[in-house]
C-alpha cells in the first residue's frame, strides 16, 4: 500500500511538472506570436513607403 501512495506521489509531481512546462512554452510561444505580430506591420510600413516611394518616380 505504502509502495501505491509513493507511485501516486511521483505521478503527482510528474503532473506537476508538466503543467510547468506547458505553461513555460504557452508564455513563450504568446511572446513570439507578439514578435511575429510586430515584424508583420513593420514590414507592412516598408511595402507602404515603397510603394508610395515608387508611385512618386512615375
Amino acid at each position: 500500500m505504502n509502495e501505491l501512495k509513493i507511485a501516486i506521489q511521483r505521478l503527482n509531481d510528474s503532473i506537476e511538472h508538466l503543467i510547468k512546462d506547458s505553461e513555460v512554452l504557452k508564455d513563450k510561444i504568446t511572446k513570439h506570436g507578439q514578435e511575429i505580430h510586430h515584424l508583420n506591420s513593420r514590414m507592412d510600413k516598408v511595402e507602404l513607403k515603397m510603394d508610395m516611394y515608387h508611385k512618386e518616380d512615375k
